[in-house]
C-alpha cells in the first residue's frame, strides 16, 4: 500500500513535469494527461494492441520522449483499456462534452 501512495504521488510529480516540458517545447496539440505507475504495485492488465489516430500517436512520442529524459531505465507499457477521452462538440445552442474509452 505504501508502495502505491508513493507510486500516485511520483505520477503526478510526473504530469506536473510534463505540463511544465509542454510549456517549452512544441505541443502535441492536443490536451494529455498520463498517469505512469509501475507495474509491481498495481494489478496487471493485458496490453492490446490499438491503432491509433495520428494524432494520438504524436501524443504518445511526446510523451515517450519527455519520459525518457526522466526515467531511462523504465519501460513504458500503454494500457488503452484504462484510458478516456473527452471530446467538446461546439453547437449553436450549447456545447456537449462526451467522456468515451479509449477503444
Amino acid at each position: 500500500m505504501v508502495g502505491m501512495v508513493a507510486d500516485l504521488t511520483w505520477a503526478t510529480e510526473n504530469q506536473n513535469n510534463f505540463q511544465e516540458y509542454l510549456s517549452n517545447n512544441p505541443s502535441p496539440g492536443i490536451d494529455l494527461t498520463v498517469t505512469a505507475l509501475t507495474s509491481g504495485f498495481w494489478h496487471s492488465y493485458k496490453s492490446c494492441y490499438l491503432s491509433l489516430l495520428v494524432e494520438m500517436v504524436k501524443c504518445v512520442q511526446v510523451f515517450k520522449e519527455f519520459y525518457e529524459t526522466k526515467a531511462k531505465h523504465r519501460k513504458l507499457t500503454w494500457i488503452y483499456s484504462l484510458g478516456t477521452c473527452n471530446v467538446n462538440g461546439k453547437f449553436d445552442s450549447k456545447t456537449i462534452e462526451l467522456i468515451l474509452g479509449t477503444y
